[in-house]
């Protein structure tokens, strides 16, 4: 069995009494971040070295035991020799490390081991030195039975740094950290809330892949939800939310174009589709459900709505017909094979910009024929293509 302890007793240098591990992280804090780390890596006990329960605490047990995993909770070193046995395998990470951008499981392997950095840099960051060259880079792998040595010393030690050494001691390999020049990879020691800002904001960015500048306000507003996510998730503002205030806003719209034409009511629905690419893109984040996607089709609906609106009852079926025609040349396009092309038919505020000019300018009905038309023909040619380039 492999059993994971992540310790929790660092506190903030700041002094505001939360511990570096429960500062958040993303969606959720470091010590989650970890959590899911080590579950990944095959864990089925979960050890958390801490001050004492806490409703951080009480999270992770939740957690741990949602997924069939057992959790303890310890405030010193003595009772983990209870917890691990000598066929166990334990695996350690130190107090506020953020190892993001690479698998422990592709660097640990199966065998034990202890990540090590060059001392030179490591140190000063924070990380603890092993030798004259080397620190250790806060994770590792052990056999369970060393775990039985921490009863021989005394019970207020720091049990992570106390296996470190007892590793070592045992000849236990050491595996370089690999030199991490992908910027979208974090393995640093936090010590202030700061560090974790800037790295999750590189974090879910990351993740997120951004959608190319092709689609620019769908670009800018995967770029806005990785930077925001984790303030915004912080203040209980999720996908779901900032999805709901996008469609009162598509609502609104319709009111707008209603008493002020449909170039009013395009440039609030333009407005109301930047959120509701910004809620898509925090539920990608989330990595749960499709209600916002399924939302957004409130935006196609209005796009319907809106050109009718100023117009007199028995001349309603020319701008409903070329909605209809833009909405499905649209639609075709963007399960197109070209990922530029199909990012861009699915930019709907850049398309509603378009929109709220030709309404102002009076010229809406001609312009809808028009993009549908460019529509269709793009989507035609990328299709023929695709076709004439070998595979």
């Amino acid at each position: 069995m492999r059993v994971a302890l992540i310790s929790a007793m660092e506190m903030e240098e700041a002094g505001a009494g939360v511990p570096i591990a429960f500062t958040r992280y993303g969606a959720h804090n470091l010590a989650r971040h970890q959590l899911e780390q080590a579950l990944d890596f095959g864990c089925e006990k979960i050890v958390v070295f801490c001050h004492g329960m806490s409703p951080d605490v009480l999270a992770l047990q939740h957690v741990t035991e949602d997924v069939g995993a057992r959790f303890h909770a310890i405030t010193g070193s003595r009772p983990l020799s209870g917890l691990v046995s000598s066929a166990d395998e334990i695996l350690v990470l130190a107090d506020g490390l953020l190892a993001d951008g690479i698998s422990l499981a592709d660097l640990l392997g199966d065998r034990p081991g202890v990540t090590v950095m060059p001392a030179a840099k490591a140190v000063p960051a924070g990380f603890e030195r092993i030798d004259g060259d080397r620190a250790w880079a806060g994770a590792m792998l052990l056999r369970g039975s060393m775990v039985e040595r921490l009863a021989d010393l005394p019970p207020d030690i720091d049990p992570a740094s106390a296996l470190l050494r007892i590793g070592l001691q045992g000849g236990t390999r050491m595996v370089p950290l690999p030199d991490i020049k992908d910027s979208s990879s974090d393995w640093i020691l936090v010590r202030e809330p700061g560090q974790l800002e800037t790295a999750s904001e590189r974090a879910m960015l990351s993740r997120l892949k951004p959608s190319d500048w092709f689609a620019p306000l769908r670009a800018m507003a995967d770029r806005l939800a990785g930077r925001s996510y984790t303030a915004l998730v912080s203040k209980g503002i999720s996908a779901a939310v900032v999805a709901a205030g996008a469609a009162f806003l598509a609502l609104v719209s319709i009111v707008a174009s209603w008493f002020a034409g449909a170039g009013a009511g395009f440039a609030v629905l333009a407005l109301a589709a930047v959120i509701m690419m910004t809620a898509e893109a925090m539920e990608r984040l989330d990595g749960e459900g499709k209600g916002v996607r399924r939302a957004a089709w409130l935006l196609d609906g209005a796009l319907l709505a809106t050109p009718l609106l100023p117009w007199q009852v028995q001349a309603w079926q020319a701008p409903l017909f070329a909605g209809i025609m833009l909405l499905g040349w649209l639609h075709m396009a963007a399960l197109g094979p070209d990922k530029r092309w199909s990012a861009a038919a699915g930019d709907r505020a850049a398309l509603f910009i378009v929109l709220a000019f030709a309404g102002f300018a009076s010229v809406l009905l001609p312009a809808m024929q028009v993009i549908a038309i460019l529509a269709a023909g793009l989507t035609f040619f990328v299709l023929a293509r695709a076709r004439l380039t070998p595979v």
